[in-house]
């Protein structure tokens, strides 16, 4: 039972892998997937001018979104997916996956 009732003390924190890959609102699609393609990551997040997250663009985002044959200084806010769902690190995993689940996020 134990192994069923661990997740209620892990932390959003506990199954962060890396840091974000970040980018400004307004930056170039090529060079967000330039990031990416650097990175581990499945995705970057948009972030406004106080630094706070405003959207998410993932490679899904890419291949569903922009035809490779476009300009690649398109703006990532053309292709990010917003309002963007925030937890704390410090929040409860078991919160996380309740507020996905009440979004219908990452069901596809």
């Amino acid at each position: 039972m134990q192994s069923q009732t661990v997740i209620f003390s892990k932390l959003v924190r506990d199954f962060v892998r890396d840091s974000p890959v970040t980018v400004s609102s307004g930056c170039p699609v090529g060079g967000a997937v330039s990031l990416l393609a650097k990175s581990e990551n499945l995705c970057v997040t948009v972030l406004n001018g106080a630094g706070a997250p405003i959207g998410i663009t993932t490679v899904a985002d890419v291949a569903d979104r922009i035809d490779f044959q476009v300009d690649k200084l398109i703006q990532i806010d053309a292709v990010m997916t917003s309002p963007v769902a925030v937890i704390d690190a410090d929040e409860y995993f078991y919160h996380a996956i309740a507020r996905m689940r009440r979004r219908v996020i990452g069901s596809s």
